[in-house]
Parts: C-alpha cells; structure tokens; sequence
C-alpha cells in the first residue's frame, strides 16, 4: 500500500519560500504586461495595419493575472488608466482579433470586420464572422464585398428588429468576452 503524506507544519522557511516564488511570480507577469503595453503604443500610431496584432495583445492582456500584475483590479480600470484605447474600440479590436486571421481581418478592415461579427450574432442562423468573411454572401441586396460598414450596421439593425434582438445583445464587450 502506498504511504500517505505526513502533513508538514508551515514553518516562516516555508512562508519565506511561498513569498519568493509569488513574488518572482508577480515580477515575471508585471514583464510580461509592460512589455505588451509598450507593444500596443507602438502599433497604435499603426493602428490601420496593426489592429489585428493590437487586439491579440490585448486578449492576453485581459488575462488576470496580467493586468493585476500591474496594479489594477479589472481589465476595464486597466483600460483607462494606460490611456490605451477606449474600452469600446479596445474590445472590438479583441473581437475581431478573436474571429479573423490577419489577413481577413485586414482585408475587411477594422469597422467592416466587426459589423459582420455584429450581423452574425444578429441572425438566427449559427453564422460564424470567419465563415461569412471567407465567402461574398449577399447581406440584403448588396454582397460583403460591395456594402458600406453603413448599410452593414443598418443590416444588423433590421435583423435584430426581426429577431426581436436588443441593442445590448450584441457589444464590443460581450463579443470579445464570449470569443
């Protein structure tokens, strides 16, 4: 038969070596977070070929353990205290991130990308963004590759007025949350 452990009294040696590690813990994800900031501000002033690369950033930075690393008790306080973007362009730039390769992403752009993340969510079909994005499907009368993000965002109105779907149901927040 196996032994059982013999439990061990914590000893201050023992609480000396729990503070190091989370200490060393805390320093290496406080890296890790400066460094993805310092990433997001340099692609910023790039942000029309960048977005796709900021909005990966930004999902790992809305991990926990990074932004609280830095101080702050939630991504959205993380948000506003690094001047970054604003929450909601943060989170629609992790959205789009989230549903397209860069590539697809960067040949929609940034607003039509996610307008059709937003008539995806709006239709009752299990529509993917991506697998939109990857045809020309006809969104009304007009193919994705000839609408206006205009009459897109009028196309996610109509059918969330058809579906009975709220203006609330689908945001940049939840959308990046859900991917």
């Amino acid at each position: 038969p196996a032994k059982k452990p013999t439990p061990r009294k914590l000893t201050s040696g023992g609480l000396g070596e729990l503070e190091r590690r989370a200490t060393a813990a805390l320093a290496k994800n406080r890296a890790v977070a400066r460094e993805l900031v310092a990433d997001i501000l340099r692609r910023k002033r790039r942000v029309a070929e960048d977005f796709h690369a900021i909005g990966r950033a930004l999902r790992r930075l809305s991990d926990e353990s990074l932004y609280r690393a830095l101080g702050y008790d939630s991504f959205d306080a993380f948000l506003t205290a690094e001047d970054l973007f604003s929450k909601t362009m943060a989170y629609k730039l992790m959205s789009v991130a989230g549903a397209y390769p860069a590539a697809k992403a960067r040949e929609l752009g940034i607003e039509k990308a996610y307008g059709l993340i937003a008539y995806a969510e709006a239709t009752p079909a299990a529509d993917l963004a991506r697998t939109l994005a990857e045809g020309n499907p006809r969104i009304g009368n007009q193919s994705l590759n000839t609408i206006s993000v205009r009459d897109l965002a009028d196309a996610v109105k109509r059918v969330r007025a058809a579906t009975g779907a709220g203006r609330n149901a689908t945001g940049p927040e939840q959308e990046a949350r859900r991917i």
